[in-house]
């Protein structure tokens, strides 16, 4: 992909994140973006988003979340109730579950993760942000 390409998809990512959550969201988005992307060191597993501990299994997932979850919001969805109960299948190190906790603080949250390393994540990311209402399940035991 072009860098004019490149730079055009991340303005419109931007852009995305000022429509659901408003322009100065949109600012905080775009130098968390920077600074994950031009100054958060390779070796570091853990980073503070939005308020919330973060822990993460590379730099580039922690990007791709941040543009997936707060930029494109992907899994946005409005409710009539400050509280829904939300299924998270496949909820990998809790990316989402900190995502619909964001959006939703009063939400219960289901999250289900097969991959033991990724379910570690999932719970440490979890405890660590002292979530109400977060429960975690695997496959092992």
């Amino acid at each position: 992909m072009k860098t004019r390409d490149r730079l055009f998809s991340f303005y419109e990512i931007v852009i995305d994140a000022a429509k659901f959550h408003g322009v100065a969201f949109s600012l905080r988005f775009l130098c968390s973006v920077l600074y994950v992307k031009f100054f958060l060191g390779k070796k570091k597993r853990k980073h503070k988003i939005f308020g919330m501990e973060f822990n993460y299994l590379s730099k580039e997932s922690l990007l791709n979340a941040l543009l997936e979850l707060y930029g494109k919001n992907v899994y946005y969805f409005s409710s009539d109730f400050k509280d829904p109960v939300i299924l998270d299948i496949g909820a990998n190190v809790g990316d989402t579950a900190l995502y619909f906790k964001w959006l939703f603080p009063d939400a219960w949250v289901y999250a289900f993760e097969p991959n033991p390393g990724a379910y570690n994540l999932l719970v440490k990311n979890v405890q660590e942000n002292n979530f109400k209402n977060v429960f975690f399940f695997t496959m092992w035991p």
